[in-house]
C-alpha cells in the first residue's frame, strides 16, 4: 500500500476489482463513477443515512445500498451482504 500517494491511485484499484464492498466513504463514491467499468459495488450505510427509500442511491442507481434497520446494530446489514455475496459469486 506504499504505492498510493492520492485519491486517483485508490480510484486506478477500484477500476480494477469486479466487485467493491464499502462502507459510505470516498471509496464507495469512487465505485459509482466506476459502474461504467463494470465494477459492482455494495455500500454499507448508516440509518441515518437514508436519502431514498429501499436498496437505491440517488446519485448512483447501480449501486446497491445494505442500510441499518436499528441505529448502531450492524448484524442484518452483514447478514443480507452476504446473501448477496454469495449471489453475486454464483452469477458469475
Amino acid at each position: 500500500m506504499n504505492d498510493i500517494r492520492d485519491f486517483s491511485d485508490t480510484a486506478a484499484i477500484i477500476f480494477s476489482l469486479d466487485l467493491v464492498i464499502a462502507a459510505d466513504t470516498s471509496v464507495a463514491q469512487s465505485r459509482g463513477r466506476a459502474r461504467q467499468a463494470g465494477v459492482d459495488a455494495a455500500v454499507l450505510e448508516p440509518l441515518l443515512a437514508r436519502l431514498t427509500a429501499g436498496e437505491e442511491s440517488a446519485w448512483y442507481p447501480n449501486v446497491r445500498l445494505f442500510r441499518q434497520t436499528t441505529p448502531n446494530k450492524w448484524d442484518d446489514v452483514i447478514e443480507r451482504v452476504t446473501t448477496a455475496l454469495n449471489d453475486w459469486r454464483d452469477r458469475n
